[in-house]
């Protein structure tokens, strides 16, 4: 499911009410000072606010297999300083798994969701989105488990299983001289803390 609309509880209620926690509109113009906020381009505001900081209705798909056993063979965690990390999982003691879905209706297409490119972030691009090849369709609140129902296979990894040619952290969340849209984003952290409290800063972040 969505992030937005995942429940931790024994039972999962329709009832419970839902809040996308979206900042990034706020800074709209400080993230492209030469275009205008329009609503047109909301779908760049999500896209970026679902990988930098909150959890939206986009359900978060990676289109490369790599990007998909990345996430399976690694586990978020904080370090003594409060930054992020993702520590790679020995082997041994696997219990990644990897969700195939095959999206009928509606059609969810590589041609048509993969990420490539931005409409409105274009002096500073988002670079995060790009390595980890991802699309991000949107379900609202009546379709919210629809993927459930598209679950092509899915994949269990061995405890002994090692990645040969595996994505490093630092190439998924790339520091600030790599990525020019995350650089601005800790810096709006620095001086707006409460309303992007939920973008987490990596421990290699700053470069």
């Amino acid at each position: 499911m969505p992030g937005v609309y995942r429940q931790s509880g024994e039972f999962y209620s329709l009832s419970v009410k839902h809040e996308e926690q979206r900042s990034f509109k706020l800074f709209a113009s400080q993230f492209e000072p030469n275009r205008r906020h329009d609503p047109h381009f909301s779908y760049d505001l999500m896209r970026t606010e679902q990988h930098y900081a909150t959890q939206t209705a986009g359900l978060d798909l990676a289109f490369d297999i790599r990007s998909a056993l990345f996430f399976a063979t690694h586990q978020f965690q904080w370090d003594d300083q409060g930054k992020a990390t993702y520590r790679a999982i020995p082997r041994g003691e696997h219990l990644g798994v990897i969700y195939l879905f095959r999206f009928g209706s509606p059609p969810v297409r590589r041609t048509d969701f993969l990420v490539q490119d931005f409409d409105f972030f274009r002096t500073r691009r988002p670079e995060r989105i790009l390595r980890q090849q991802c699309g991000l369709p949107l379900f609202d609140s009546y379709e919210r488990n629809i993927a459930l129902t598209e679950v092509d296979c899915i994949i269990e990894l061995d405890a002994e299983f090692e990645s040969a040619d595996g994505l490093t952290p630092e190439y998924m969340f790339p520091n600030t001289s790599e990525d020019s849209f995350y650089s601005k984003l800790l810096e709006l952290k620095d001086a707006h803390p409460t309303l992007l409290s939920n973008v987490v800063e990596y421990r290699w972040a700053r470069e």
